[in-house]
């Protein structure tokens, strides 16, 4: 007689919340929160305050360089002023004269340009910062007088901003300028086209909506209007750049909604999450969680949604404000090499994160070091607890006036993280028969001694309520291997999650033990 029992290992990939659990892969998950896919479900690293009090509260992050000592210098950009921190120590580099406030969601944009830093807001002169801490920010020279720009973005040996307005209080919805060619170490001096510079524009009207932003791609920069995405390319010459339109029909959502890593882009549009290489676009969210991005999205405040790119971990966080929030409370994360979702909340809701070098003091570890007793502790004992000097995530803490780094802690700010994940209604193949779940075998990593909650469900049909037994705890590296369950039914489900306070942990496969019941249907 065959052994009713079946061992049924599921190794998880990630989130679907938009497809019905019953005809979903065994292996994708139906509920996850501060989880990442990541060789198995990862629980989320934390956040910690660094570097003190910044002097305004922050909107947007750009990482460069302070000339003097070649150290990190995160440069701040608020409403009433710019601050940069270099070691530590913050430093006021508004302008004399003060700056103009912003009147738009997601106002800023920039980057490097041989190595200088600029930026630019639509209410505002783009501005650029020598490196030199006792310096303040200045205009960006040869700017046209009076001149706006809806962004800008360095691009080869150029600066290129669209959205313009010349000065008549309208922006024209297509036309991009760029700059003449920069010298080596400097930043272009002219924007008027002149035949003895390579300064010029183009009207990409081909397409309906407005010219939104635009990011660099294999020796292209992709311009994104609204509906639509085209290219720019410098060919030099009397023409000096070439334009094309590349995705007819798939745009941008906002500034700042595109990232790249390696040879493609991640885009958050209107309606969907794509990626493209530049020829190829295809969409990463669709009959997965498109549906659930765009029902969460804030109507009011969906364009200070936000894509950056985690190069560490080969990961895009497309970071959206649920319904009710100003700012981004939650990330949404595709990891690349697995195509697998996860997702993060975003408790500092911020109005940006930025990837750069992070350089902070690292936390006394030492015995000696230490404040409070022995159970309150959660740094490791004899280590910085901080990587640092590497490229990390920084976040920008408007309502507190902070800057979070972020995956480096155990605790988020000093509180627990709360990790789970669920996938429910699995009929393993055979709907039509009844099963009984015996035990559910975990192989977790973490700290030793950390304990995970598990708990178990069945339905005898799909639309029945999930009525959830009793949390049963599993104990990290202690020897144990299983968890003993009682629930039958056609259709079994399982949920893992962490408990307070608990360690970062991982799980990279769940097995489940089930007796099918004979003659049961």
């Amino acid at each position: 007689m065959a052994d009713p029992r079946k061992m049924l290992p599921l190794r998880f990939v990630g989130l679907n919340t938009d497809t019905s659990p019953d005809v979903l892969e065994p292996t994708d998950l139906t509920a996850m929160t501060n989880l990442y896919s990541r060789e198995g479900i990862t629980r989320v690293g934390g956040k910690e305050a660094v570097w003190g009090a910044t002097l305004f509260p922050p909107l947007w992050l750009l990482n460069s360089t302070e000339r003097a000592s070649g150290d990190s210098a995160w440069i701040y950009m608020a409403d009433t002023g710019f601050g940069v921190v270099v070691g530590g120590t913050h430093n006021d580099i508004t302008p004399g004269g003060g700056v103009n406030p912003t009147n738009q969601d997601n106002p800023f944009t920039g980057g490097e340009l041989n190595g200088v830093p600029v930026w630019n807001q639509p209410n505002d002169v783009p501005y650029f910062w020598d490196g030199v801490v006792a310096n303040p920010a200045a205009p960006i020279p040869g700017w046209p007088v009076n001149q706006l720009a809806g962004f800008m973005r360095p691009y080869k040996f150029h600066l290129v901003a669209g959205l313009i307005d010349p000065g008549v209080g309208q922006f024209d919805p297509d036309l991009v300028v760029w700059s003449d060619r920069a010298a080596p170490g400097n930043l272009p001096n002219e924007w008027v086209p002149s035949p003895t510079n390579e300064a010029g524009s183009v009207s990409i009207g081909a397409t309906d909506g407005l010219v939104v932003d635009a990011a660099h791609l294999r020796g292209s920069l992709y311009i994104y209007k609204s509906t639509s995405t085209f290219r720019l390319t410098y060919v030099g010459g009397a023409q000096v750049m070439r334009s094309e339109l590349v995705f007819p029909e798939s745009g941008i959502m906002s500034r700042n909604c595109v990232a790249a890593m390696s040879t493609f882009h991640c885009v958050l549009t209107d309606n969907d999450v794509v990626v493209h290489d530049g020829q190829n676009l295809r969409s990463i969210a669709n009959d997965r969680i498109r549906r659930d991005i765009f029902s969460r999205i804030d109507p009011d405040n969906f364009l200070n949604s936000f894509v950056v790119a985690n190069s560490n971990e080969n990961e895009f966080w497309i970071c959206i404000p649920e319904v009710g929030a100003k700012y981004p409370s939650l990330a949404y994360v595709w990891n690349a090499p697995d195509d697998a979702w996860g997702i993060r909340e975003l408790t500092e809701l911020p109005p940006d994160i930025a990837i750069g070098r992070v350089i902070v003091q690292p936390p006394d570890t030492t015995w000696d070091g230490q404040v409070g007793d022995w159970d309150s502790q959660t740094n490791d004992w004899d280590s910085s607890g901080v990587v640092v000097g590497r490229y990390d995530l920084l976040s920008a803490g408007e309502s507190t006036s902070e800057l979070f780094l972020l995956e480096q802690a155990q605790l988020d700010d000093g509180n627990a993280v709360q990790a789970v994940f669920q996938r429910v209604t699995l009929d393993l193949g055979e709907p039509e028969r009844v099963k009984f779940l015996r035990a559910v075998w975990l192989s977790a990593d973490g700290v030793s001694g950390d304990e995970l909650r598990v708990r178990v469900a069945a339905q005898f049909q799909p639309q029945d309520p999930i009525v959830w037994g009793d949390y049963l705890t599993y104990t990290i590296k202690s020897g144990q291997r299983k968890v003993d369950t009682a629930a039958m039914g056609r259709y079994l489900s399982v949920e893992v999650s962490s408990i307070d306070p608990g360690q970062r942990w991982r799980v990279p496969e769940v097995t489940l033990e089930v007796e099918r019941q004979a003659g049961l249907y």
